[in-house]
C-alpha cells in the first residue's frame, strides 16, 4: 500500500470518526484539507455531509435547517475546488 493511499484512509477514517462523534468542526477541517490534498474527495465529503444530517438533522419548521450538512459541504467543496484551480494555474 503506498503513502498516499494510507494516508487517504486514515483521512476518511478520522472524517468519518468526527461525524459520529458530532465533532463537525474538526469534521469541517478535515475535509477541506482532503480537498485541497486528495483529487475526487468531494464525494467523501459530501457523504460525510448526508451522515451527518441523517445522524443530528434537525427537524423544524424550517426544511432546510435539516439539510445544513449537506449544503454546507457541497458549498465548501466549491469553494476549495475554485480556490485550488486558481492556486494551482
Amino acid at each position: 500500500m503506498s503513502k498516499r493511499t494510507f494516508l487517504r484512509i486514515t483521512t476518511d477514517l478520522a472524517l468519518l470518526l468526527c461525524v459520529l462523534e458530532g465533532w463537525w468542526i474538526p469534521a469541517i477541517v478535515i475535509g477541506v484539507l482532503g480537498l485541497w490534498y486528495f483529487s475526487f474527495y468531494v464525494f467523501d465529503f459530501l457523504v460525510a455531509g448526508i451522515l451527518f444530517d441523517s445522524l443530528f438533522g434537525i427537524v423544524s419548521k424550517l426544511a432546510w435547517v435539516s439539510y445544513a450538512g449537506t449544503i454546507l459541504s457541497l458549498m465548501l467543496a466549491e469553494l476549495v475546488q475554485t480556490v485550488k484551480k486558481l492556486v494551482r494555474k
